[in-house]
């Protein structure tokens, strides 16, 4: 069994076993930070699935997971240990088309068979299925842990309908998060 990076062991037997975990992160302070920020980086928004990785600038970038860093490893702390943070961005994914993404498994970051990577959504905003809500299925972390990215083959590219089917709304709070 891999090592966990959850300190407590209800929540890794859990995340373990459906592959998500919800979980009440921020206060409203650091809402209010994170939305100063990316107001301050991104004052006209977007209407599209956005992620402030896709800016070229590399100084930029950095600054901006530096700053996202600064405000969410303290409030994250209670939740893990014995973990190696590779970044972090601000995502946008508005409802509708513009927002919309298949069903996927996140690109691979670490070589799976030896160790685990774990992406925290978290939601700044209250997120329903009204708008922009992500969807999960319950076990499909466990679907592939091939070489997944840009032109790689896709396990789930042929079972988009049915995976809709088990698929479960993640509605969130502002200020909750899930991994």
């Amino acid at each position: 069994m891999m090592q966990t990076i959850l300190r407590q062991p209800v929540d890794a037997m859990a995340l373990a076993r459906q592959g998500f975990l919800r979980k009440d992160l921020l206060n409203a302070a650091q809402v209010s930070s994170l939305l100063q920020l990316y107001a301050q980086y991104f004052p006209g928004g977007t209407d599209k699935f956005f992620s402030s990785t896709f800016i070229a600038d590399v100084t930029l970038k950095e600054d901006i997971s530096r700053q996202l860093c600064d405000i969410l490893l303290p409030a994250a702390s209670p939740y893990f240990e014995n973990y190696k943070v590779l970044g972090a961005q601000f995502l946008v994914k508005n409802p509708g088309n513009g927002g919309k993404m298949p069903y996927h498994q996140d690109w691979t970051i670490v070589d799976e068979h030896r160790s685990r990577s774990i992406t925290v959504w978290i939601g700044l905003d209250d997120i329903n299925d009204k708008n922009g809500a992500i969807k999960a299925v319950p076990g499909s972390h466990e679907f592939s842990r091939d070489l997944r990215g840009p032109g790689n083959y896709d396990a789930l590219a042929d079972l988009q309908g049915l995976l809709g089917e088990y698929a479960h709304t993640l509605s969130m709070r502002g200020r909750s998060f899930y991994f």
